[in-house]
C-alpha cells in the first residue's frame, strides 16, 4: 500500500506538462519559442526500491504552451486548488486524494526567456514522506 501511496505522490508532484491551468490565457510568458531540453529529478527521502534517477527529454515549446503545464488525467484523482501564471512564472496547488491518503504538491517554475527553473514539493498529509521534484529547461 505505501508503495501505491508513493506512485501517487509521485504523480502529484509530476503532474507537469500537459492539462489545463487556471490561469488567464493572454498572459505570455518570457519563453522562447523552438527546442528545449527539459531534465526533471525526484528526491524521495528514505525511499526503497529502484530509483528512477534523472530523466530528460527535448520538446518543442512556445509561450502559449504555458497553459498546458499542469496536467491532471481524465481520472485522476488529484485537483488543482489554485495556479498563478505571469510572464516571470507560474505557480500552483494541487491537491490529490487516494482512500484514506492525501497529499499537497504546491509548484513553482521560473521563466527567463531561454532557460526554465522549477521545484514541485509533495507533502503526505499525516506522513513524513516529502517528495522534491526539480525542474531545468534550456533553450
Amino acid at each position: 500500500m505505501r508503495a501505491c501511496f508513493l506512485r501517487l505522490l509521485a504523480m502529484a508532484g509530476g503532474l507537469l506538462l500537459a492539462s489545463a491551468a487556471q490561469a488567464a490565457p493572454e498572459v505570455q510568458p518570457r519563453l522562447k519559442t523552438g527546442n528545449w531540453r527539459i531534465a526533471v529529478s525526484m528526491e524521495v527521502p528514505n525511499a526503497t526500491g529502484p530509483s528512477t534517477g534523472p530523466s530528460q527529454h527535448d520538446r518543442c515549446l512556445n509561450a502559449s504552451d504555458t497553459r498546458n503545464l499542469l496536467m491532471i488525467p481524465p481520472g485522476a484523482a488529484c485537483t488543482i486548488r489554485e495556479s498563478k501564471l505571469t510572464a516571470d512564472q507560474l505557480t500552483w496547488t494541487v491537491s490529490c486524494v487516494q482512500g484514506p491518503y492525501t497529499s499537497v504538491a504546491t509548484g513553482r517554475i521560473d521563466f527567463m526567456d531561454t532557460k526554465f527553473e522549477g521545484r514541485i514539493l509533495t507533502v503526505a498529509q499525516g506522513t513524513d514522506i516529502r517528495i522534491t521534484t526539480r525542474l531545468a529547461g534550456r533553450y
